[in-house]
């Protein structure tokens, strides 16, 4: 019974640790660039803050997955990785600063016209988890660059690749409905490429820099269920 379960609402805990380990982090971000981090810190958090608004109104992903807890299903815990993993706080890399010669344009006007085809054609997310694999070998050319949009990418592949896992599971239930709920986070994240995007162009300079901005803030999400 549903009364049984406990209800997790990891969608909205993973944007409230995002909100509160980058206002930490805004401070520290400000006085090694001489407030030239200001303005990425604020549109990142904001972004995040009304995310979070969303999250009750429009898009309220915790809901939709608590409703197949009972089943042994939490969708939006196997899909959105905790904060905890975020990487500790550095002023600068370890390794140095990136070459800016290896910083590659995202194209992301092409990304988005490939990602919603493969979207509306393709139900099963299949198509849309083998466009996001392409398009993250051009951002992973180097990793100190791009960040947001290969954090994005990351998130879009885990849950095109868990959705089919859970619906098979829910089917074997007699229950379905874990395809439909990941096929409305996905629309989401690939609507909103146009953010993260602006916050890697808004980062570059500090990165070519060596300050990590962006890419130490957010957790890398691993493809499978681990």
């Amino acid at each position: 019974m549903i009364s049984d379960v406990v209800l997790a609402n990891c969608f909205r805990n993973h944007l409230r640790e995002a909100i509160k380990i980058n206002e930490e982090r805004k401070p520290r971000y400000s006085l090694l660039s001489n407030g030239q981090s200001e303005a990425i810190s604020e549109k990142l958090i904001s972004f995040e803050k009304r995310l979070l608004f969303f999250s009750f109104v429009f898009a309220n992903f915790d809901y939709k997955s608590q409703l197949f807890e009972p089943y042994g299903i939490s969708i939006t815990c196997d899909d959105y990785v905790s904060m905890s993993t975020v990487n500790k706080f550095n002023d600068f890399w370890p390794e140095g600063a990136p070459n800016v010669k290896d910083y590659v344009d995202f194209n992301l006007k092409q990304a988005k016209r490939l990602l919603y085809s493969a979207y509306f054609d393709y139900q099963d997310l299949k198509q849309v988890l083998s466009v996001t694999k392409d398009l993250l070998k051009e951002v992973e050319k180097e990793l100190r660059y791009n960040c947001m949009i290969r954090h994005a990418l990351e998130s879009i592949a885990r849950i095109a690749y868990m959705a089919p896992i859970q619906e098979a599971t829910l089917e074997a239930k007699g229950e379905a409905g874990a395809i439909a709920l990941a096929r409305e986070m996905v629309y989401g994240h690939i609507f909103m490429l146009d953010t993260f995007n602006e916050l890697d162009k808004m980062a570059k300079p500090l990165n070519t820099q060596g300050i990590p901005i962006l890419c130490q803030d957010v957790p890398q999400i691993p493809l499978g269920n681990k």
